[in-house]
């Protein structure tokens, strides 16, 4: 039987990127997938992980980043920002495929199943439509910030902000 230990929640960012099949990540690509595996499979994570919060293109956390970078530093990922592009894109180094590999041969299938899933689905959107979540995730749909690309016009923002403990646009 395969042993299960709780992986990091970098190891997750290995897996995302590991699941794109060598294509590159965007940050919203990458923090859309981590969010919705914590949402819809948070017994398959672990105990530490991401704090999403609304922000302007859907849920936000800026450790993400930050254990991106720390990944980049490692050798395990490259990030880079694609010419005339203002956004970085992630994508896996070989270091960081065999380090994928490792993570998953101890970390919970259904949940690196699911992942493999929703970055699948990531990848298929264009850059305006990555701001609203998934056909069949529509039941519960993400928080979102008063002001930003994903609230509501109108009274509901105002509903919106107020349910979401006055969430303002960062």
């Amino acid at each position: 039987m395969k042993r299960r230990r709780e992986v990091e929640r970098s190891d997750w960012i290995l897996l995302a990127l590991d699941a794109a099949a060598g294509r590159r990540l965007t940050p919203v690509q990458l923090q859309k997938s981590l969010f919705l595996l914590a949402m819809r499979r948070p017994g398959e994570i672990g105990t530490d992980f991401y704090q999403f919060r609304p922000y302007h293109y859907g849920p936000f956390d800026a450790d993400v980043y930050h254990d991106a970078d720390t990944l980049a530093t490692k050798g395990q990922i490259v990030i880079d920002i694609p010419p005339g592009r203002n956004y970085r894109v992630y994508v896996l180094t070989e270091d960081g495929v065999k380090a994928a590999q490792a993570v998953a041969r101890h970390c919970s299938e259904k949940g690196r199943k699911y992942l493999a899933h929703v970055v699948e689905w990531a990848q298929s959107l264009s850059a305006p439509v990555q701001a609203t979540p998934p056909p069949k995730h529509r039941r519960r749909p993400p928080p979102r910030a008063a002001g930003t690309l994903l609230a509501s016009r109108g009274a509901s923002s105002q509903r919106d902000a107020r349910r979401n403990g006055g969430a303002r646009r960062l």
